[in-house]
């Protein structure tokens, strides 16, 4: 009995299977006109977004989506006559952040490439996908849950919630704030001297260069290479792994780097001395200046 009703039922659904489920590809684009210093929001489940800094007055928005589900050209018609996208006055919203299983959103994966006003205030949270930035000069918040995300040519205030995926900000000035459970770090400051940059991160390798600003770092699990000569505090402290950072010849701060096990070296000479062994290092370089406090509770030290 069981075996007459088993073959027909999967022969059923292998049926269903290949000849109800489609894909199909649709293309919007818009062009918005905005106030001074507007508020942009984007929203992508699933894709990515390019957003770029441009020309006051203006939101462009140019996006592809694909479609693959039970019924695509219905959701494709549905989404072609009324793309997700409202403004009113100075604030502008792309996308929706609704995903649930019964939306038909859950069948798509939008690619955004939009461009606003270089004074925007910009709010992107993307669920699985890339996420790129660069060109901004006012706010931004990231959101992503896994991903990379790209900040390039930025100067403001910055940040970024990563769940899963490597950061990388280049050429960035004023403050950023990081936080992402697991995937590395790189930031390239541009000479920045005030700001402050904030940054956390659950594992992954962490690497800023050219940094002058102040720096408050802590990591779980992962190496730390920090280059620059500080303007204001750095304080740098790693669960596991190890700490490199390379100063400016003339640099002046005050150092303070311990480790629970492992070993502290520096190659700067030491003005004056508060404690010096092969964990514990406390004094002033070159009369003094910012506290540089670093931390590590297995692995190295290593002051260039």
């Amino acid at each position: 009995m069981q075996s007459r009703f088993v073959v027909p039922f999967v022969v059923l659904l292998a049926v269903v299977g290949n000849t109800a489920c489609s894909t199909a590809h649709g293309h919007f684009e818009s062009t918005l006109q905005v106030g001074t210093a507007p508020h942009v929001t984007i929203n992508c489940p699933t894709g990515s977004v390019l957003v770029r800094g441009g020309s006051p007055g203006t939101v462009v928005v140019d996006a592809d989506y694909t479609v693959t589900a039970i019924g695509a050209s219905n959701i494709l018609e549905r989404w072609d006559k009324h793309p997700p996208i409202s403004s009113g006055g100075s604030t502008v919203t792309i996308g929706t952040a609704e995903a649930s299983s019964s939306s038909p959103l859950r069948h798509l994966k939008f690619h955004y490439q939009i461009v606003v006003p270089s004074d925007a205030e910009v709010s992107t949270n993307i669920g699985v996908g890339d996420a790129k930035v660069s060109g901004l000069e006012s706010r931004l918040k990231i959101n992503a849950g896994a991903g990379k995300v790209d900040l390039s040519e930025f100067s403001g205030e910055g940040t970024i919630n990563s769940g899963v995926g490597h950061i990388t900000a280049d050429h960035f000035s004023g403050k950023l704030k990081i936080h992402t459970g697991t995937g590395g770090l790189h930031v390239r400051a541009n000479q920045m001297k005030e700001g402050v940059i904030d940054l956390e991160t659950g594992a992954g390798n962490v690497e800023i260069s050219d940094l002058r600003g102040g720096l408050k770092l802590h990591t779980g699990t992962g190496s730390v290479k920090v280059s620059g000569s500080p303007a204001s505090d750095w304080s740098i402290e790693d669960g596991t792994g190890s700490i490199e950072v390379s100063m400016a010849e003339k640099a002046a701060f005050n150092l303070k780097a311990e480790c629970g096990a492992g070993n502290v070296s520096i190659a700067h000479p030491l003005t004056t001395v508060a404690a010096q062994s092969g964990r514990h290092v406390e004094g002033k370089v070159n009369g003094g200046g910012p506290n540089v406090t670093l931390k590590v509770g297995a692995g190295n030290i290593t002051i260039n």
